[in-house]
């Protein structure tokens, strides 16, 4: 009879123990399909410079529509500034094939990679979108929650370039360069020090992609 209580009390033991187990796993969905960057009604949004938060909005970019390039089916990303009465400009034309992103800017026909988000540690990117191209090799990936309001996690990739006083970038699956989706190394706003994605979410979902810390 003692016998028969002690395994009783390690069955026990051994159940509660698996529900603490499952219970610290909750509210942390981990995601392990991939995120697509590409996808009608994404919004970015952007501050104009590094400023402590609450970082104030300086231009929204966005996804409408789509449009044919040499036969081939792109997503059109449009820009529009902060400002009362800004137009919107058109800003390129993305694809996505797997986790490849592909994109032809304004004013050209010519497709580029801007993304792949299949790399493993160590392998190299050359980068187009910038004035001049240069080769990035991934230096580290991470797996974040702190990304986004979803508790959801998310592939990071730290990217480290070759071009002189360049130095690293970094892409989140599902939101893109932190410096702008068709990202420059000269930022396009200067003048206040730099633009930064302080936001990004899927409209049709309402899911938010990544809030900046």
């Amino acid at each position: 009879m003692k016998q028969l209580s002690i395994t009783l009390l390690i069955i026990l033991a051994c159940v509660f123990g698996a529900c603490s187990s499952d219970d610290d796993d909750k509210g942390l969905e981990r995601v392990d399909s991939y995120i697509p960057l590409i996808k009608e009604g994404k919004k970015w949004y952007y501050s104009g410079s590094d400023q402590s938060a609450p970082y104030p909005v300086h231009a929204i970019e966005y996804i409408k529509g789509d449009t044919l390039i040499g036969g081939i089916a792109y997503y059109k990303l449009y820009r529009r500034e902060n400002i009362a009465g800004a137009a919107e400009t058109y800003r390129a034309a993305f694809r996505e094939e797997g986790k490849k992103v592909y994109c032809v800017k304004e004013g050209s026909t010519t497709e580029m990679l801007a993304y792949d988000f299949g790399l493993s540690l160590g392998e190299s990117f050359t980068v187009s979108l910038a004035p001049t191209a240069t080769d990035a090799k991934v230096t580290a990936l991470t797996m974040e929650n702190s990304l986004n309001g979803n508790q959801q996690v998310q592939r990071c990739s730290q990217m480290t370039l070759s071009a002189e006083s360049v130095g690293s970038m970094r892409w989140v699956e599902g939101v893109g360069n932190l410096k702008g989706v068709v990202y420059y190394f000269v930022n396009r706003s200067e003048a206040t020090g730099g633009e930064f994605v302080i936001y990004c979410y899927d409209t049709s979902t309402g899911q938010v992609l990544y809030n900046r810390p």
